[in-house]
């Protein structure tokens, strides 16, 4: 029994450093974890904008909508015009913003056209 104790120790002894030679195996970066570049921030902030300027085209044209209904009903003359000239605001504030949101919708195509290439 000694002897294959023995046998054991020798060939323990004898393949350690052969294991321990070996390198530890190096785990695959992980893309999850992978930080943002540059790029896809700019493109990601630009395509955020555009989300915002579109949710506010809805509220102002729900808003131009309500003023319109308002200016059908009104009763006297005064009311009538102040109601005029809220909804020429709000129809000139919908046009700057469908005109901000174009500009945006531009922006938001080049900071994202080279994420769309493939690269080469």
């Amino acid at each position: 029994m000694a002897r294959l104790e023995r046998m054991l120790v020798i060939i323990a002894i004898g393949t350690a450093p052969m294991v321990l030679a070996q390198p530890a195996p190096v785990p695959a970066p992980s893309t999850t974890n992978a930080k943002p570049t540059s790029d896809e921030k700019r493109c990601k902030a630009s395509r955020r904008r555009v989300e915002r300027q579109q949710e506010v085209i809805a509220e102002a044209q729900s808003r131009v909508d309500r003023e319109k209904k308002a200016r059908e009903t009104c009763k006297s003359r005064r009311a009538c015009d102040s109601l005029d000239r809220a909804l020429k605001a709000s129809q000139v504030r919908s046009e700057r913003h469908a005109k901000q949101l174009a500009q945006f919708e531009s922006e938001a195509d080049k900071a994202c056209a080279s994420l769309k290439r493939p690269p080469g």
